[in-house]
C-alpha cells in the first residue's frame, strides 16, 4: 500500500490522538499490578497483557478503513531480496531514515517497557503526592515539546524536526 503525503500526515494524526490514552493506560495499569507484585497479581497482569495485545489490532482496521490504498507499481522482473536490500542501502536518505527511524523506536519502546518496572521496582512504590510530582515534568514537558516539532517541521523540514526531536531525546536520556 502507497500512501501521499495527506494521508501519511492524516494517519499520523490518528495515531497520535490514540497515543496519548494508550501511553497513560500503558503506565498506570502496569503499576498498579507491579507496586505489590503477587502471583496471581502477575497472572492477572499477564492475561491483561494478552487481552490489550488482542485489541491492539483494532486502530490498525480502523486505519486500513480510511485509509485507502492505491495500486502500486509492480516491476515485471522480480528483484531478489538481497539485491532490492543492497539497492536500498545505497540510498542514502534511506540509510538516514533507518538510523532514525530505529534508533527513535528502539529508544521509545525500550523506555515504555522498562519506565513501570523501574518505578516499581527500582524507585519502590510512591504513595500520592509523590507519584503526582513524578508525573509533572514529563507531561508538562509532551504539552511544551509538540507544538515545537510541529513548528519545527512546518517552518524547515521533516528532517529538522526529527532531528531536534531524536537530540532532546539523547539529552533528556542522560539525565
Amino acid at each position: 500500500m502507497t500512501i501521499n503525503q495527506r494521508e501519511r500526515e492524516k494517519t499520523q494524526l490518528y495515531g497520535t490522538a490514540a497515543m496519548i490514552p494508550a501511553i497513560l493506560f500503558g503506565f498506570i495499569l502496569p503499576l498498579t499490578y507491579l507496586a505489590d507484585p503477587t502471583p496471581d497479581g502477575i497472572a492477572q497482569f499477564q492475561l491483561l497483557v494478552v487481552i490489550v495485545a488482542i485489541f491492539g489490532i483494532f486502530p490498525y482496521l480502523i486505519l486500513s478503513k480510511y485509509v485507502h490504498e492505491h495500486s502500486e507499481y509492480i516491476p515485471e522482473n522480480k528483484t531478489p531480496l538481497l539485491k532490492s536490500i543492497k539497492l536500498a542501502f545505497k540510498n542514502p536518505s534511506f540509510r538516514v531514515y533507518i538510523i532514525y527511524d530505529g534508533v527513535s523506536v528502539l529508544f521509545l519502546n525500550l523506555v515504555m517497557v522498562s519506565l513501570p518496572f523501574y518505578l516499581t521496582w527500582v524507585l519502590g512504590p510512591m504513595q500520592g503526592f509523590n507519584m503526582l510530582l513524578f508525573w509533572i515534568g514529563p507531561i508538562i514537558c509532551v504539552f511544551i515539546s509538540i507544538p515545537i516539532i510541529l513548528k519545527i517541521a512546518k517552518k524547515y523540514s521533516t528532517k529538522a524536526s526529527i532531528t531536534f526531536y531524536l537530540s532532546v531525546l539523547s539529552i533528556g536520556g542522560f539525565f
